[in-house]
């Protein structure tokens, strides 16, 4: 790209600084997940995973989960005015970070205490873990000696986890479209209010197109994460 950058040694401590912030923020909510879950399901000498709410797990660490999620997606900066520039990163990273917002912004507030405990429970505990992998292997990239094996693991992680990550993401929207549907006041955007160019569209329509889009997307970065392997 065409903007000035710092010299190379510079530039890769300041992205390995930002990505062992965003480390610490998934480690954090890691932490979190697994204190809550141990706390509600370990009764005594047994384990009773019926025990968990994941509506109380979703309270507990969503405003850490949004933070992460808002903090991570800044490098999609350095992705696009890096010295290793590829469009074909650009996309998927761009599209790892919509989907963050759309599930963990609108979904999740959408669906509140009627989440359904399995699917949820799966999709943020290997969302978390992908980017926990997904930060170790980008200070991993930038360092001078690079371990391939922690390279092996996240992509063999990635290819293990990620069609279970887009399942559970195609049922939450699913579940939490009627839920939009009957908010009316959420659904035209513009608002009612005039606006200059005198248009709106139903969120709800947008919301219906989701999943087909989501599939194909996935498919895509998929196969392209696969060619990596």
């Amino acid at each position: 790209m065409g903007l000035k950058l710092p010299p190379d040694r510079l530039y890769n401590r300041a992205i390995i600084a930002f990505n062992c912030v965003v480390l610490a923020l998934w480690l954090y909510i890691e932490g979190l997940i697994v204190y809550y879950i141990y706390k509600n399901v370990y009764t005594g000498a047994t384990f009773n995973l019926n025990a968990v709410s994941i509506y109380g797990l979703w309270s507990s660490v969503e405003n850490a989960f949004k933070l992460a999620t808002v903090v991570h997606s800044l490098n999609i900066f350095y992705v696009y005015f890096g010295t290793e520039y590829d469009k074909k990163c650009l996309y998927m990273t761009l599209f790892h970070h919509v989907k963050g917002y759309i599930m963990y912004f609108i979904s999740f507030n959408l669906l509140k205490e009627t989440l359904e405990p399995r699917w949820a429970l799966v999709n943020i505990c290997i969302w978390t873990s992908l980017n926990i992998l997904h930060c170790i292997n980008a200070i991993n990239f930038k360092r001078q000696q690079r371990s391939e094996f922690l390279e092996w693991i996240y992509q063999k992680m990635f290819i293990t986890m990620f069609p279970l990550l887009t399942l559970s993401e195609l049922l939450i929207i699913n579940r939490s479209a009627p839920f939009l549907k009957e908010m009316e006041k959420f659904r035209e955007f513009p608002s009612r209010m005039p606006n200059p160019y005198n248009f709106q569209i139903d969120l709800y329509i947008v919301y219906q197109c989701l999943p087909p889009a989501l599939i194909v997307s996935s498919i895509v970065v998929y196969l392209n994460r696969i060619k990596f392997t």
